[in-house]
Formats: C-alpha cells, sequence, structure tokens
C-alpha cells in the first residue's frame, strides 16, 4: 500500500530506510547536497544499492539512549556488561546487538543515560518545561510531498501540539551549552539544526496550512559531563530567513536531480585559486620583522640595461623595501635624539 503524505510513527530503521514512494530528501542529505548531488546521492538508501545506513560509535548510542529515556520511543536498549570495546567479546556483543537492531550501551554508558535523564527532569521541572515532554508525541516521522517536486522526510523528535505547535529537538554534546556564548548561533548552523527546523517548518506547514505562522522550535541541548546541564535555545530569526532559503534551494536541486537522473560531481572544469588575504598579510608581516631584526645592508646599485634606463622608476622591490627600511630608521633615531632616549630603547617604553 503506496504511504501518504502525513505524520507517522515508524520504526527508526523503516524511516532511515526511506518510506516514501520516491527517494526523498531529509536534512541529514542536504549538507552533502550543497556540496555536490554526487555524494548526496551515494548516501541515500533509494539511489544506492550497497547503503548500509550511517555510522554509529559509542558517543552517539549513548545520546540514543538518553533520547529513549527522555522521549519513550526508539529501539530497545542491549547492555554490553564490559568497561570498554577493547575485547573480542564485547566487540561482538555490540555488532550482534546492531544487526538486530538494537542500541548496544556498555553499563557505565547506560549509568551515564540514567544520571543525565534525572538530570535533565530536575532541571526541566525547575524551568516548568517538564510538561512539554509529558504529552504531545516523541519521534514522529514528517513525510510530504513537496511543491519542489520531490519528497521530503524529516523526523521530529517531539511534537506538542496541544495548544500551539511547539517542535522540540533533543541534542546531547560534549562541548559547553552556556546559551549566551557568542558561538551557539554559529554551532546551531554547523551541525545543520537550522535546516531540520526549516525542513520540518515546510513540511508541516504542507500538510497543515493553518500553523503557518504559529509554529515554535526549540532545541533541548545537554552537556554528556556531570553535572549534565541543560539549556534551551530558539534560532534567531535570521538563522531561520537564511535556512529557509537553502532549504528551498536544496529541495529544487534535489528534484531537478531526480527528474534528469543526474547527480552531477564538482565542477567540471579548471578552477584557479584565490589566495587568502590574511595568509599574503601574515608573510609580508614576517618579511618585515626578520628585515628590521638584522642592520640593513646596501643593496647593489641599479644596473642600466635593456627596458631599464638610468631614473627609471621601475626600481627593484628589494632595493625599495631596502630604502624603505633606512627612513623608518631614520624616523625613529630623530624620535630619539627629540626624547633624549639611549640607542635602542623604544620611545613608547618608559624609561
Amino acid at each position: 500500500m503506496p504511504i501518504e503524505p502525513g505524520l507517522y510513527e515508524l520504526g527508526i530503521d523503516d524511516y532511515h530506510r526511506d518510506p516514501c514512494p520516491e527517494p526523498s530528501l531529509n536534512n541529514s542529505l542536504i549538507p552533502w547536497l550543497l556540496q555536490c548531488p554526487a555524494k548526496a546521492r551515494i548516501r541515500h538508501p533509494k539511489l544506492n544499492p550497497g547503503w548500509q545506513g550511517g555510522d554509529e560509535n559509542r558517543k552517539m548510542d549513548l545520546g540514543s539512549v538518553a533520547h529513549k529515556l527522555l522521549l519513550g520511543r526508539g529501539r530497545d536498549v542491549h547492555v554490553v556488561d564490559a568497561d570498554n570495546y577493547r575485547t573480542n567479546a564485547a566487540k561482538e556483543q555490540r555488532d550482534t546487538a546492531r544487526a538486530k537492531g538494537l542500541i548496544p550501551v556498555l553499563s557505565a554508558d547506560l549509568a551515564t543515560a540514567e544520571a543525565m535523564h534525572t538530570a535533565c527532569v530536575k532541571q526541566l521541572t525547575e524551568l516548568f518545561w517538564i510538561d512539554a515532554f509529558v504529552d504531545g508525541k516523541s519521534e514522529v516521522a514528517l513525510l510530504w510531498k513537496d511543491v519542489a517536486g520531490c519528497w521530503g522526510r524529516n523526523l521530529i523528535d517531539h511534537l506538542d501540539d496541544r495548544l500551539s505547535w511547539d517542535i522540540w529537538d533533543y541534542k546531547t554534546t560534549e562541548r559547553s551549552v552556556r546559551p549566551e556564548d557568542a558561538a551557539m548561533g554559529a554551532f546551531i548552523v554547523d551541525q545543520g539544526y537550522d535546516t531540520a527546523f526549516a525542513m520540518q517548518e515546510r513540511g508541516l506547514v504542507t500538510l497543515f496550512p493553518s500553523v503557518a505562522g504559529r509554529l515554535k522550535f526549540r532545541l533541548l541541548f545537554q552537556e554528556t559531563e556531570e553535572p549534565y546541564l541543560i539549556s534551551i535555545v530558539e534560532p534567531d530569526a535570521a538563522t531561520m530567513a537564511i535556512a529557509r532559503r537553502k532549504v528551498d534551494y536544496a529541495l529544487h536541486l534535489w528534484a531537478e536531480c531526480l527528474r534528469t537522473d543526474s547527480f552531477p560531481g564538482y565542477t567540471p572544469r579548471v578552477v584557479t585559486t584565490e589566495h587568502s588575504g590574511f595568509l599574503a598579510d601574515r608573510w609580508i608581516k614576517r618579511e618585515i620583522e626578520e628585515s628590521e631584526s638584522e642592520p640593513p645592508s646596501e643593496p647593489e646599485p641599479v644596473r642600466r640595461g635593456p627596458g631599464r634606463p638610468q631614473g627609471s622608476k621601475n626600481v627593484p622591490k628589494k632595493r625599495l623595501m631596502w630604502e624603505m627600511r633606512q627612513r623608518r630608521a631614520e624616523e625613529r633615531q630623530r624620535e630619539r635624539e627629540k626624547l633624549d632616549l639611549p640607542p635602542g630603547q623604544n620611545p613608547l617604553e618608559g624609561g
């Protein structure tokens, strides 16, 4: 039975295998698509016969367990009774659990995830946000046929649609999540959280036009180190405006690639690189510093020859640099004489 556009509670593996009738675009593909369509194609389950899913590691497993504890949905957990994965027995348990669709987690990491959950609930209660995760729907698959001509797909961590439409995304991280940090806005964009919200907005408004302008997007960050602090942030209007433009571009590009069955790689021509200005400045600064640390020496006089008559303004760079250093040395000497400073002392320094 063909799937229709809508909101679904799907298994996480079913979602990642793409249940849409045509290859759909999801947020995790957008960064690759914007690099070049060929990279997005190789990572799509319906376009790459050898697709095996995304990379999984111990940090991601910890985040998955924390998600399940807070949201109440997700794959079941298999506890590996070991301190690490250095032994063959622990590795075999981990790989077997993954093959069965379970989340393998070391016993110590499970204790960490449980401590994180306790701390998260406590802090949400203190901030009067705990009700947001009591009601509503968690891990909701959003599937829609976009106006660009292709299908879109996104997984919403938690949708609270009781009075207002609040969309929550829960992220665990090793970095500081202090919300006032100036780098927080850049971090949201670098991780693609901005386009995730823009995709969710586009899909929900496509399915339910009446919610346009009523959606609220919030990121719940939690650190994976004690005391497992949380912060709640919202993307600003400028972030969302640019994210919507990126998503619109990506969906139209994806639709065109599917229509033409063409997923090009990088630009098929020779490209001339540009030298960064700060690199040039850094090298010139080094030249000046090294030249000032050595006593200037008289360069060879300008030789007269073909194309360089005596008196020409086309003076060699080496001569010009020497003359500039000479003038700077003379200016510094005059300053010292005015201030009656001993030789070698900087006029800006005290006596």
